[in-house]
């Protein structure tokens, strides 16, 4: 949102349009993809997670339209980020669209977009291995954005991040941990956890195995992102469907989209 240091990464299952004249989408009006072009599309969209929200689709809907509707133009990461960006500044607390920069560019991304950085990584990290629990609570982003935030020390926010940025580029597994605590910590105390959250939390970390574990998207409320000993995957990942149940959508660190977003016969 500030632009800080950032890390994120693309995954599978990816959501898929599909021009078909017989059939219209419509996008929701209030959605950036809406506020872009509000016309309808002939086609389908595939929404892979079948509802379970949390994973990108509105930012994939705005990438979708920007693209139909500027084919002629060559269509470069950091044009597309500038529009999204100038289409929601009065919108609040503008969203850093980190998101769509990922979907994108595709695999692990860092970024500094106070100084428009974008990089592509690799997960350095052997003894490390990391799966994302859909928990079907999503809290629609454009929402949560249009509230007050002044609880969230920024100063914090930045430092912590930096830490979290230069360990991941370097590889520095023991380094990588203690700032992302740092950083859920702070979000805790800037009351920016939902409740189920953070018992979804407890419960996981129970798992001697756990290493950390962390909400994802608006209020944490989205997925919840657990990072925990690779040797040791098949345990957790047997005793997180325990927890979960039959109530989540499950993304492991196998399921990296490394190429991106593409696009065919515009």
């Amino acid at each position: 949102m500030r632009g800080m240091p950032t890390i994120s990464v693309a995954v599978k299952p990816e959501f898929l349009f599909q021009s078909n004249l017989n059939q219209r989408f419509q996008f929701h009006p209030d959605s950036p993809a809406g506020l872009l072009n509000p016309h309808q599309l002939q086609g389908t969209l595939t929404d892979p997670y079948q509802g379970w929200g949390g994973m990108g689709l509105s930012t994939a809907e705005f990438v979708m339209n920007y693209v139909m509707t500027n084919q002629e133009q060559k269509i470069e990461t950091l044009t597309v980020w500038q529009a999204y960006r100038k289409l929601l500044a009065n919108n609040g607390n503008v969203p850093s669209g980190v998101d769509l920069i990922t979907q994108l560019e595709g695999g692990y991304v860092t970024t500094q977009m106070s100084s428009q950085l974008i990089a592509k990584q690799t997960w350095g990290f052997q003894n490390l291995g990391w799966c994302l629990a859909l928990t079907g609570n999503k809290l629609k982003t454009h929402e949560h954005l249009k509230s007050d935030l002044s609880d969230l020390n920024w100063s914090e926010v930045d430092a912590i991040n930096s830490e979290i940025d230069l360990s991941f580029k370097n590889n520095r597994e023991n380094e990588f941990i203690k700032p992302l605590k740092g950083w859920r910590d702070l979000l805790q105390k800037s009351r920016l956890e939902t409740s189920l959250t953070t018992e979804l939390i407890a419960q996981i970390q129970k798992d001697k195995n756990v290493i950390f574990a962390k909400g994802c998207g608006a209020m944490g409320s989205d997925a919840i992102w657990i990072l925990f000993d690779s040797n040791e995957q098949s345990s957790v990942i047997d005793k997180l469907k325990y927890i979960f149940k039959e109530k989540s959508f499950f993304i492991y660190d196998s399921d990296v989209a490394y190429n991106g977003m593409t696009w065919e016969n515009l």
